[in-house]
């Protein structure tokens, strides 16, 4: 990437351009599990997480959590494994309900059956059911440890992978129905599908469909290895590997497409009510498809994404980053909020029933629970939902993180979309601002709103040099561009200076003005200028 010293900020862009089958049945299971659901959608049709953020408890574990994901019950209780081998139990205001120590590490994350066992797998060679009390009811031992994570079916059958090389199916009370052997190890947490019949990822790189008697129905080579969890909607199974692709095979076995990211994906997806595809690669990014594998947008942290994205019930997606945060970001690629747990986020968030939203961190070794901010004062409080939703934007900037240290890099993520404008392809010119204490932040304005934050930088041509606004905007960044008809995708990285004089919060803003008739802003209603979210700049 080029990089050019401008104050306050340094930027490069880079500039990227961007037939279901018959539906079938499912059998889903109505217990909370990895990835929400037994067909693993990683969408909540019931819940959404909180608008704005602030702590509501965290628990201080002493242990790494490592990728060990929160399991919530319908009580509330939440459900984690560390990976020293505790095994805890949080009632919903945070208190510790119960521990037990197995001793053993443990990277699975629970599943809740009926009646309250606790499910979990561990590298000591068993699959543990706790009761309620924190008991355990009964183990089953395999020939391998157990990082997978239980599945469990409507008929409440658990299936689970193990590091022999085998999927195994468990009846709820612990007896072993059938096993069936891969070539390696099966660290993917299976999907549940058609008639209870299971699909996983296994280390020799094949995504295997398997019948509920056990018996292979197809499997389907990737190269590399698998340890991202499939989902399956119907007619289609989506899965991501360590050779940085998202794969959607139909459910017979054959492809129907791959997505290349910037790095593997060890993340698990989620498929919206929209049918787009949720999940994150290693190359920092949450990616989100549409159903025929075009890039919809994607969202870049300052770490990698191997946390699954979780979806509410609304527009937002929520996921965790090596960068220590836990993000909400909106159904346009715009971040909602983002909050700092002090440690790597590899765990995948679990939304509960009074939408908050719950986490493990790392470093931090502390389980979060975030729940809604109160709305600022003077701020009006969110429209109703039966009220129409405003016009979208045409660019959606968002910058992550949302706070950067002096010298430090954020990324800006962008979507040009001109149809609603009636852009029509003619010449803009195109004006490009970093503004501190902004006005407005996370919206659309009017060029006077932008132009009245504490401090305003425009950037000149190429940005390669900048001014302070003192009441005259001069030239453009960019004259006379031309975009294509389809909508674009963006990506900036801006590095902060280590100079204290730029401490504080900053919008990245930007308008477009065409040059061919009827001339004037893109965006024609009194707000063409789009803001993005802040980002404070503090030690």
């Amino acid at each position: 990437m080029r990089r050019v010293l401008v104050p306050p900020m340094v930027l490069a862009i880079v500039l990227l351009t961007a037939g279901m089958p018959p539906a079938q049945p499912q059998t889903g299971s109505p217990w909370p599990m990895f990835r929400h659901n037994a067909n693993h959608t990683g969408r909540s049709d019931e819940h959404e997480g909180p608008p704005l953020c602030m702590l509501s408890w965290s628990y201080y574990t002493g242990e790494e959590i490592y990728s060990s994901s929160p399991c919530v019950g319908s009580d509330g209780r939440a459900h984690i494994a560390t990976y020293s081998g505790t095994f805890w139990a949080f009632d919903s205001a945070g208190g510790l309900a119960w521990s037990y120590r197995i001793g053993a590490a443990l990277d699975s994350s629970p599943a809740i059956a009926d009646g309250g066992n606790v499910y979990v797998g561990a590298v000591d060679n068993r699959i543990y059911a706790f009761d309620s009390a924190g008991k355990i009811a009964w183990s089953y031992q395999t020939g391998g440890g157990v990082r997978s994570s239980p599945a469990i079916a409507a008929d409440g059958r658990v299936y689970i992978g193990s590091d022999d090389n085998a999927l195994y199916c468990l009846d709820s009370s612990g007896t072993r129905l059938w096993t069936y052997y891969a070539n390696e190890n099966i660290g993917s947490t299976p999907a549940v599908g058609i008639g209870n019949s299971v699909c996983v990822g296994s280390l020799d790189g094949r995504l295997y469909a398997i019948d509920s008697a056990g018996g292979l129905v197809w499997s389907y080579h990737m190269v590399g290895y698998i340890l991202s969890s499939p989902s399956i909607v119907p007619g289609r199974v989506y899965v991501g590997n360590n050779h940085s692709n998202i794969w959607a095979l139909n459910w017979s076995g054959v492809l129907l497409w791959s997505y290349q990211t910037g790095e593997r994906v060890q993340s698990s997806p989620a498929v919206g009510t929209d049918a787009r595809v949720y999940i994150g690669s290693n190359d920092n990014h949450l990616y989100v498809l549409e159903s025929t594998g075009a890039l919809a947008w994607s969202y870049r942290t300052a770490g990698h994404v191997e946390s699954s994205p979780a979806i509410g019930s609304g527009t937002a997606v929520y996921f965790g980053s090596l960068d220590n945060r836990l993000y909400a970001i909106g159904s346009r690629g715009a971040l909602r909020w983002s909050y700092d747990t002090g440690g790597e986020v590899r765990s995948s968030p679990a939304i509960t029933g009074d939408g908050r939203v719950l986490v493990g961190s790392d470093d931090a070794r502390r389980v979060y629970c975030i729940e809604a901010a109160p709305t600022p004062t003077g701020t009006p409080a969110p429209a109703p939902t039966s009220t129409p939703a405003p016009p979208p934007g045409y660019i959606h900037p968002s910058l992550a993180p949302g706070r950067v240290p002096p010298g430090g890099t954020a990324g800006l993520s962008w979507r040009c979309e001109f149809t609603p404008w009636n852009y029509g392809g003619q010449p803009v010119d195109v004006y490009l601002a970093a503004i501190r204490d902004p006005k407005v932040a996370g919206a659309a304005s009017s060029v006077e709103e932008a132009l009245a934050g504490g401090e305003v930088w425009i950037f000149e041509k190429g940005m390669k040099t900048s001014y302070r606004y003192a009441g005259t905007v001069k030239a453009p960044c960019w004259r006379d561009v031309v975009f294509p008809p389809a909508p674009l995708l963006g990506t900036l990285d801006l590095a902060v200076p280590a100079d204290p004089s730029f401490h504080g919060n900053w919008v990245f803003a930007t308008t477009f003005v065409r040059k061919g008739p009827p001339g004037g802003f893109v965006r024609d209603d009194g707000r063409p200028v789009e803001n993005s979210n802040i980002a404070t700049v503090a030690p």
